[in-house]
């Protein structure tokens, strides 16, 4: 089946935000690493290969996953190094199709018949492997690719060929492929969807076919139990988007007296939240990220957003995400100014909703780049060229004047411990480092262009 056929295609670069740690930390390579909030509610957000061997998982509360991987090395995530290699590793794919839509710091789509130049329609498999090929020369990490129908299909090729690999789905074997699926594998069905699912009786997507349409939307709603029908069956119609029309939903308010406090604040907040809602709902779209907009009385704006796992237009989750953006801004630290103006937006927008029918196992919103929300006891990223203390994070950037650059394994008991390595130095041991304010936190290491030799 030729690629005008098979147009769309689905980039996925492998546990990226680990695959980034152990490229700037030779030491790392080849063993487990977890990226994830250290804190007591943390969450992790990525786990290499070797760690998921020991049973560790994304979105796995953080005590648990060190239950299953104490000797793993659980580092802090490192955003702005992501972002960089995230821009540096889909550079030559964005130069290269008019229709790429990124939905992820390591996921994008690509519309194959959309490029600038060349033929990209006459042989998938070699198509996918140019894009998997285009990767790895720019920054060498290592991505996994999928081409299909539709966004679905490429989406469901590309998780089969992980890691690291390739895979075309023509209609039969993406029939052959659903048919093996749980319903879980859907975007949209979470863990209370398919609680709700399988209460009756449907764990699979062949149960999902055969129970009917009038079952399924009596389970899921008319709407969501409809769009889950479609994807069940292999009809997905959403196009590859490289610009949305609408980049987020929204509402915000100018005060006539000054807010002061997180309690008033919060009280402003709900009402902006319920308009913003209503024109999502109304808007047919599901959301991301949610962030609030604060200006304070001598007219600086603050942002602080957090993001879902999956997109969500459930009014408790998006308020409790809303609600946690707040706690995070200055608003209530002693002596803040007072707030002029409070915003809600909801940005990330998607067509496909996760489910989310019952109130307890709603998803906790996780941390976007954004904006770091603290958690409770979470340590905070310090500012580039403060002192190192006791309490910054593991997997920090550091410097010292002595031993150059490196990275924070720990500190305690006024010792720091450090591994001074680049992304081409040879692996370092852990140097103990005292805490007398000479080691720094720096910015991230430049991008090193490239496989690694």
């Amino acid at each position: 089946m030729p690629a005008a056929d098979l147009p769309v295609a689905h980039l996925d670069l492998d546990a990226f935000f680990a695959a980034v740690e152990e490229r700037q930390k030779p030491s790392l390579r080849g063993t487990p690493v977890v990226v994830a909030g250290l804190g007591p509610r943390g969450v992790i957000t990525t786990a290499n290969y070797p760690a998921r061997a020991y049973g560790v998982r994304s979105a796995m509360p953080t005590w648990q996953g060190r239950a299953l991987a104490p000797l793993a090395a659980w580092l802090s995530p490192r955003f702005e190094a992501y972002a960089e290699h995230s821009r540096a590793a889909l550079a030559p794919v964005l130069a290269a199709f008019a229709r790429v839509e990124q939905v992820a710091f390591d996921e994008v789509y690509v519309d194959l018949t959309s490029a600038y130049e060349g033929d990209w329609t006459g042989d998938p498999r070699a198509a996918v492997e140019r894009l998997r090929g285009m990767v790895s020369a720019a920054v060498g990490l290592s991505a996994s690719v999928g081409v299909a129908r539709h966004k679905l299909g490429a989406k469901l090729a590309s998780e089969a060929a992980k890691p690291g690999g390739t895979r075309v789905l023509d209609a039969a074997a993406e029939e052959e492929l659903l048919l093996g699926l749980p319903v879980t594998a859907l975007p949209g069905i979470g863990p209370v969807g398919a609680q709700r699912l399988s209460g009756g009786g449907i764990r699979t997507l062949p149960e999902l076919r055969a129970a009917g349409l009038p079952t399924v939307t009596g389970l899921l709603g008319s709407a969501v139990g409809r769009a889950m029908w479609e994807l069940a069956h292999g009809r997905d119609e959403r196009p590859v988007e490289a610009e949305r029309v609408r980049k987020s939903v929204g509402s915000e308010r100018t005060f006539a007296v000054d807010l002061h406090g997180l309690v008033a604040c919060r009280e402003g907040l709900d009402p902006l939240f319920a308009e913003a809602h209503e024109r999502l709902l109304a808007s047919g779209e599901t959301a991301r990220t949610v962030t609030v907009k604060l200006r304070y009385a001598d007219f600086a704006v603050q942002t602080r957003s957090v993001s879902l796992p999956s997109p969500s237009d459930d009014e408790q989750v998006l308020l409790e995400a809303a609600r946690r953006a707040l706690l995070a801004s200055s608003a209530g630290a002693p002596g803040a100014l007072g707030v002029r103006l409070l915003g809600v937006a909801f940005s990330g927008l998607d067509s496909v909703a996760q489910l989310v029918l019952g109130a307890e196992e709603r998803p906790r919103p996780a941390l976007t780049p954004l904006a770091v929300v603290e958690e409770e006891g979470e340590e905070a990223p310090a500012p580039e060229g403060a002192a190192v203390t006791e309490h910054s994070p593991a997997g920090a950037d550091v410097v010292h004047p002595e031993h150059g650059r490196g990275w924070l394994v720990g500190a305690g008991h006024g010792v720091a411990s450090v591994r001074f390595e680049t992304t081409l130095s040879p692996p370092a041991r852990t140097r103990s480092v005292r805490l007398d304010g000479t080691l720094r936190h720096a910015p991230p290491e430049p991008v090193v262009p490239g496989p690694l030799p």
